[in-house]
């Protein structure tokens, strides 16, 4: 993994903090990203603006979803971003690259994987959630996204495979966040013009 990609994911995985319902998070076994979030690292001033996390059917918990982030530092117009997916299988995934529909390949890493039991069904039943990070381009996600609304799918591949997507409300949720840190007030109309959960 290089240097760009553990610092960044080191300091997502420490300032994320995320809440939601009760039973949402025992049915997924984690924490859901259920709400736009804005962090400021008070080390070096970065922000770390976070959509909400849909799966590919656009549903929070199911489908192999994923939520964006993005890194913005007050000393550069460049943006850093990573998309960041839940797998649910039945053993721990090891992932080692990513690839869309037209054959670009993303770098990936292993966030964490953790197996979750459950004994309340009547019998003891396993399962590995595994987060991954995916590194992509700003610039590419959006233009992948800004017109028509719709999904932008991405495979990852390691010990397995697992398609997953970012959708345009995704885009339109960090864009507006990215918008409000800069001092512009005019909404954002690309990407559907509104955020994934109203």
């Amino acid at each position: 993994m290089n240097t760009k990609l553990k610092t960044f994911t080191l300091s997502l995985v420490a300032l994320l903090i995320t809440g939601c319902s009760s039973m949402t998070k025992y049915y997924a076994g984690y924490e859901p990203h259920s709400k736009v979030e804005v962090k400021l690292d008070t080390f070096n001033g970065n922000y770390i603006i976070s959509s909400t996390q849909v799966g590919l059917t656009a549903n929070m918990i199911r489908d192999n979803p994923s939520f964006i982030s993005a890194l913005k530092s007050p000393k550069s117009d460049d943006i850093s971003i990573i998309a960041m997916t839940y797998l649910t299988s039945d053993n721990s995934f090891y992932p080692t690259f990513a690839e869309d529909q037209e054959g670009k390949k993303f770098e990936t890493s292993q966030v964490w994987t953790d197996l979750k039991c459950d004994k309340s069904t009547g019998f003891y039943a396993c399962r590995w959630i595994t987060q991954v990070a995916t590194v992509m381009k700003w610039e590419d996600v959006k233009e992948k996204l800004i017109k028509p609304v719709g999904v932008y799918l991405f495979r990852i591949h390691g010990n397995g495979q697992a398609d997953t997507a970012i959708h345009s409300c995704q885009v339109w949720e960090v864009a507006s966040e990215l918008n409000r840190l800069k001092g512009i007030t005019t909404p954002v109309s690309d990407f559907g013009g509104q955020g994934c959960y109203k």
